[in-house]
C-alpha cells in the first residue's frame, strides 16, 4: 500500500464519515464533475526533499456540498484532521513506505466552487515520511 492508499483508506473506512466512501472520495485527477453530494477530493501537492528517504508532501483535502450550509463540510474536515494527525510512525505496507507524521497546516475560509456549484472548504496538511 502506498502513502496515498493509506490516507485514502483511512478516510473511506472511517465509520464516523459514512457519507465518504469509494463512490464519494476522489483524487484530484478523478473529480471531473462528480454528481454525488457531498464529495471529497484529495489533492496531493509537491514533494519537498528531506534527509535520506524522509520527505515532506503537501496534501489538501477538499470537501464539497450543495447549497450554502457548511455543517456537513465542517464536521467532515474536523474528523479528517483527527484521522490524519493522530497516527505516528505508521508502516503503510509491503512497498516499504511509512508515514512518520501528518501535520495539520490549517483550514480555509468558506468558499464557493462555481464549476462544481458547491459550497466548499479545504484542510491543508504536510505528510512526512518515505515514499510521499
Amino acid at each position: 500500500m502506498t502513502v496515498r492508499d493509506y490516507v485514502y483508506n483511512l478516510i473511506v473506512a472511517d465509520p464516523e464519515l459514512p457519507l465518504f466512501t469509494d463512490d464519494t472520495v476522489f483524487t484530484s485527477n478523478d473529480a471531473d464533475t462528480p454528481q454525488v453530494r457531498p464529495f471529497m477530493v484529495l489533492r496531493w501537492g509537491p514533494v519537498s526533499l528531506g534527509m535520506g528517504v524522509v520527505n515532506r508532501r503537501a496534501l489538501s483535502v477538499w470537501v464539497h456540498d450543495d447549497g450554502y450550509d457548511y455543517d456537513v463540510i465542517d464536521v467532515a474536515l474536523k474528523r479528517v484532521v483527527t484521522l490524519l494527525t493522530t497516527p505516528r510512525a505508521v508502516w503503510t505496507g509491503t512497498t516499504g513506505e511509512w508515514v512518520s507524521q501528518v501535520d495539520w497546516d490549517g483550514t480555509s475560509d468558506d468558499l464557493r466552487d462555481d464549476t462544481q456549484r458547491t459550497a466548499t472548504r479545504h484542510a491543508d496538511f504536510t505528510v512526512i515520511g518515505s515514499g510521499v
